[in-house]
């Protein structure tokens, strides 16, 4: 119906091709729809129900809000699919319909990228007005060409390119010019604290303050690479072909399908290379401990064992410090108190250094764990490391390191208190419950761990 790719495929190769492009497509639409479901329920969850209704929602709370979002939001994918089906929309029709419909957020993002004077009303507003305005031209000029409002008049290409320019420039105008009237000044270092980096390469280097310049400079040529492909790609290679009107001959179409593929087969073997290539030194090492047996994994432990018990009676060993923190004020004032005891042992020549283990346990009902989506347990970890990343560590505490752990928080504490083998558990006395004395999880911290225990009001 109007695709190239499934008439092209059916074609050349029959009924094969139409089987190769329905596999293709239905893991694309399951990759995508999956995506597009835990986006939605962590978005639903976190941003919307824990941030303003409830912040001192549970785990199992969450997990009941998060899968009502997920049967919800399938329930209106589907409807709208049986929807589209009936009125007789193609994948063309929603292809073309969809810049419409998202294309008012285009500039906005961009700017909010590019540009730290991007006012957040002015964005929001920018493609909310953008997508009116958008739809009303569509529509508009659909009837004003045709007579009247249909499938088939609402698919012509004058109808959606009005649609698709007004989105567009209407979400950049008002971004823009709300911009210009009350200018924001964001702070983009903000970003190291709100994006996880997950490459151990790269964080330790944007770690480095001294690597600001480094990253400034490859972040400019990403830019000017862009837009110089985007204008190579999108103007300086079609544009001319379509104002001359030119057809090609066998010769030039051979070549022009001879660098399609020569483009296609690089980036597959790019993308099927490059991540070996990256992590040969993991795939090398798992292949020797496979090689090798257990044995050399319980030799390994064993001489561990005995390196951290000869440490422990050295007079200089590295003292950890396990600070747990739920965003309450009681536990950032722990974590200051932690970051003193590193002042004032640092300067002692009986230890090394201090480091302090910052660890905020999700609340999750032990019961739950086994049938714990792996997808959603991952979602709700990452927005632990975004919450801790927004504490701003004290400048006193140079070695520390940041834990997400989901399950009992007691229990999370006091499991990873022995497993760090740390010495000393400073946390604070309540947390986000309120409660006037010694919190439960506090309470039941002390009476289950017998490792010293410092809570801080």
């Amino acid at each position: 119906m109007g695709l190239v790719a499934p008439t092209a495929a059916s074609q050349v190769l029959g009924d094969l091709g139409a089987i190769l492009l329905l596999t293709m497509l239905f893991t694309a639409v399951t990759s995508a729809g999956s995506e597009e479901l835990i986006f939605v329920s962590s978005l639903v969850t976190y941003d919307i129900y824990r941030t303003y209704y409830k912040p001192s929602a549970t785990g199992r709370g969450l997990m009941r809000i998060s899968r009502l979002a997920i049967v919800g939001f399938g329930i209106g994918m589907g409807l709208l699919a049986l929807m589209l089906l009936q009125v007789g929309a193609s994948l063309q029709y929603v292809y073309l319909a969809m810049g419409v419909l998202i294309g008012s957020a285009v500039v906005p993002i961009s700017l909010a990228i590019v540009w730290k004077r991007t006012n957040k009303v002015a964005a929001t507003s920018g493609a909310l007005a953008g997508l009116v305005c958008g739809v009303t031209i569509w529509l508009a000029s659909s009837y004003a060409f045709y007579g009247t409002l249909s499938v088939s008049t609402t698919s012509q290409n004058m109808p959606l390119l009005a649609g698709n320019i007004t989105s567009i420039m209407v979400g950049g105008i008002v971004t823009l010019l709300g911009s210009l009237i009350r200018p924001d000044n964001f702070d983009f270092k903000l970003m190291k604290q709100k994006i996880m980096i997950v490459d151990a390469k790269i964080r330790r280097a944007v770690e480095h303050e001294s690597d600001e310049e480094y990253f400034k400079r490859w972040s400019n040529f990403g830019y000017k690479f862009g837009f110089a492909l985007t204008l190579i790609l999108v103007v300086a290679w079609p544009v001319p072909l379509y104002l001359s009107g030119y057809v090609f001959s066998k010769e030039v179409y051979i070549v022009w399908v001879g660098i399609a593929l020569t483009w296609a087969a690089t980036a597959a073997t790019a993308i099927v290379l490059l991540p070996l290539i990256e992590s040969r030194a993991g795939i090398v090492k798992v292949l020797r401990r496979i090689g090798q047996g257990s044995n050399a994994f319980e030799e390994e432990t064993q001489q561990n064992n005995v390196e951290y018990y000869h440490a422990r009676r050295s007079p200089s060993y590295q003292k950890r410090i396990l600070v747990p923190v739920d965003g309450s004020q009681q536990s950032l004032r722990a974590l200051d108190y932690a970051a003193n005891i590193y002042r004032s042992s640092s300067s002692s020549s009986s230890y090394d250094r201090v480091t302090i283990t910052i660890l905020n346990v999700i609340e999750w009902a032990d019961e739950d764990e086994e049938s714990m989506d792996d997808e959603l347990a991952s979602t709700m970890e990452e927005q632990g490391r975004q919450m801790l990343r927004s504490i701003m560590i004290p400048p006193r505490a140079r070695d520390y390191e940041r834990m997400v752990k989901l399950g009992d928080p007691s229990t999370k504490i006091v499991e990873m208190a022995d497993k760090l083998k740390v010495d000393m558990i400073v946390m604070g006395s309540t947390g986000l419950s309120k409660s006037e004395e010694i919190g439960h999880v506090s309470r039941k911290v002390l009476r289950m761990t017998s490792i010293p225990v410092m809570l801080v009001k």
